[in-house]
């Protein structure tokens, strides 16, 4: 949470496996490997200056996070990262589901106020 919240693509790169995929269903665009995952995210999500905000979570019994971007003083929903962790605990897949609907079925808000 704290790297991606700090676009601390480095820290991200250290908290992945080798064979790390990063998929965002329903879009075919997959990036498959490490270096792939790495060289997308600063052009993706992880641009600079594009404030998020993580809350923990779980889906289907895996490590999740539910996503918020920073908009004019508030928190707006964005999406589920689903984390699927390697024996070793670092980061194997994520499964980004880029649907603000699906927050309010985990009890999560689609809106906060930046302050919290």
């Amino acid at each position: 949470m704290e790297a991606w919240e700090a676009a601390d693509v480095e820290r991200m790169r250290s908290l992945l496996t080798e064979e790390c995929a990063l998929v965002m269903p329903p879009w075919a665009e997959w990036f498959d490997g490490r270096d792939a995952v790495i060289e997308f995210l600063p052009r993706g999500p992880l641009k600079p200056g594009l404030p998020w905000k993580l809350m923990p979570t779980r889906a289907s019994g895996q490590p999740a996070l539910a996503c918020y971007r920073g908009d004019d003083g508030s928190w707006q929903a964005e999406g589920i990262l689903v984390l699927t962790l390697s024996a070793g605990g670092r980061i194997d897949e994520i499964t980004t589901f880029r649907d603000p609907g699906l927050l309010p079925s985990f009890g999560l808000p689609r809106e906060m106020n930046r302050d919290e």
